[in-house]
């Protein structure tokens, strides 16, 4: 709507924007009246959309945590975080959200050398991980067997080594996917959620 010039500025309410059973959402335009956009009424309507929002979770429940961290995005304003709004592990399935999460570890893969900088200023963003591997973690048995996992063609018979930052997490991760958690990728993301929860939110 934005993007053809046009804008709400913010007379809308949750009676516009439906949720049915079938968990189905719709858009009723019914009595309301577009304006030329400008910044000024696209952020009324941010702040209006993230109202509604609110509105309809308490009516049933209190916003969880990773919800509220999507609307916070939306009422700064949308622009420069299209990307972060669209693809929010928030709103996918635990399946989709894993599959999300496996192909950004391969994007930051290919940035340790494509572009060191931007690696590096991605680890500092996470300076929560940097002691994953410490007791504390890997409380889930399989990514506690992953972490384990000792390779009989391994000369050294040592458990294998993993990054002691977020890469690291992200390589268990996906090792964990293709063996000790072979067909259950979506339950990967509630375990992740529970042993490592800064990593998704």
């Amino acid at each position: 709507m934005h993007q053809a010039g046009l804008s709400l500025g913010g007379h809308f309410t949750p009676a516009n924007i439906p949720v049915y059973t079938s968990q189905t959402l719709s858009v009723r335009l019914t009595g309301v009246h577009f304006t030329r956009f400008t910044q000024v009424n696209g952020y009324i309507d941010y702040d209006q959309l993230v109202t509604c929002v609110e509105e309809m979770f308490s009516l049933r429940e209190w916003v969880p945590p990773a919800i509220e961290a999507w609307l916070d995005l939306i009422q700064d304003g949308v622009t420069g975080h299209e990307y972060l709004i669209r693809y929010n592990v928030a709103l996918m399935d635990p399946a989709q959200a894993f599959q999300w999460l496996m192909e950004a570890r391969g994007i930051l893969e290919q940035l340790r050398f494509r572009d060191p900088r931007t690696f590096q200023l991605i680890l500092g963003m996470h300076p929560e991980m940097d002691d994953w591997d410490s007791n504390s973690y890997c409380l889930n048995t399989l990514l506690a067997q992953t972490r384990g996992f000792i390779d009989r063609r391994d000369p050294t018979q040592q458990p294998t080594v993993f990054e002691h930052d977020v890469t690291g997490v992200l390589t268990v991760c996906r090792n964990s996917s293709q063996h000790a958690s072979r067909f259950l990728e979506r339950f990967m993301v509630l375990i992740l959620e529970f042993d490592f929860p800064a990593l998704l939110f």
